[in-house]
């Protein structure tokens, strides 16, 4: 709209609003808007965050209407492979994921997790096992976007098992 990101808009609405303002004046009886009354606002152009652009048209729209967020970040892991490249594989496996959801459960060892991820190309779950539980429990939570080093197992298509994981 005009030109301008919602970050930028969003911004300066403050300083729109109060140049709206001052353009209008009373003629006779009438209320006549004048642009020439006030020189318009100099924009301060702001860098819209990308991730969060997305994550707004995910809650809005129910999908996303630009990029998936992990499509952002994907040039800066060149390792990290899609979700639905890693379904068939076997052994080491890095992938870039946004948490979908997740569960804590309680095991013979401990407390695990299952993290449900997703980038564009599908959704994929990550177990945690206790030892890497404990160490990442502070962090895990829903829409964050994390880099996990796991194993991948050829008949658990669809399970990832961590090693380690990056909080993006």
């Amino acid at each position: 709209c005009f030109g301008l990101n919602r970050a930028t808009m969003l911004d300066q609405l403050n300083d729109l609003s109060k140049y709206v303002e001052m353009c209008w004046k009373k003629v006779g009886d009438q209320w006549v808007f004048d642009q020439g009354l006030v020189g318009a606002p100099i924009l301060m152009p702001i860098k819209e965050n990308v991730f969060e652009k997305s994550q707004r048209e995910k809650e809005i729209f129910g999908f996303y209407l630009t990029e998936h967020p992990v499509q952002s970040k994907r040039h800066e892991f060149t390792r990290s492979i899609p979700l639905k490249q890693c379904e068939e594989m076997n052994g080491y496996v890095q992938v870039l994921g946004l948490v979908n959801s997740y569960r804590v459960i309680d095991i013979s060892t401990g407390k695990a997790c299952f993290m449900r991820i997703e980038d564009e190309s599908g959704i994929m779950e990550v177990a945690i096992w206790p030892d890497l539980y404990a160490i990442e429990k502070e962090n895990i939570g829903q829409s964050k976007l994390c880099l996990i080093d796991g194993q991948k197992k050829p008949n658990r298509k669809d399970q990832i098992t961590a090693r380690k994981i990056k909080w993006l």
